[in-house]
């Protein structure tokens, strides 16, 4: 038995694609995330929940073999090759007082890049990643124990906890943190 071949009408067909891409075209363009939002990820550093905004982070990795670097601060743990680029880790524990910790199974380096710099933060948990309001963000309280409150962008609560969200282009601007690009001659 022979199949029975079917005919299309290429013009027909045309038509209405033609149709269909002119209706998409008309539709008002729903933007994709609202000016009024923050998506921050948010990870545990000791008991206390942090947040980042996530405009900066490049990605999200497994705590690999950190390399020492003899004669830079303590927050700096040493640098890794990731594709060969070459990324220093810190532990950004010591700007909010709060103790070292051993790296754990649960630890994880998020990755940011700001200002053409690549940056590694060590975190004990990486959570999740949120987007609320920008109006639920409210100034830190005087009373948060231990933080040096300049690098904090401000607070708020989610779900009944606080999310203390970490300004990075203040943390980046320390003068510790700076980095000399002038040529070697």
């Amino acid at each position: 038995m022979k199949k029975k071949q079917r005919i299309y009408n290429t013009d027909e067909i045309l038509h209405n694609l033609r149709e269909e891409y002119e209706r998409q075209l008309s539709q008002p363009v729903e933007e994709v995330k609202s000016k009024d939002t923050i998506t921050v990820i948010t990870f545990k550093l000791g008991d206390e929940w942090y947040g980042l905004e996530t405009k900066y982070a490049t990605e999200i990795r497994a705590v690999p073999i950190i390399i020492e670097v003899p004669c830079t601060p303590d927050f700096i743990l040493g640098v890794i090759n990731l594709r060969g680029i070459i990324i220093a880790i810190i532990d950004i524990r010591n700007f909010f007082d709060i103790p070292s910790q051993k790296v754990t199974s649960e630890s994880h380096i998020i990755l940011f890049q700001i200002n053409e710099i690549n940056i590694g933060l060590l975190v004990d948990n990486v959570q999740e990643i949120i987007e609320f309001p920008k109006t639920n963000i409210k100034p830190p309280i005087a009373t948060l124990s231990g933080i040096k409150t300049k690098f904090i962008h401000g607070q708020c609560h989610i779900n009944n906890d606080l999310l203390i969200i970490i300004d990075l282009e203040k943390l980046m601007n320390i003068p510790d943190m700076e980095i000399n690009y002038k040529k070697q001659l």
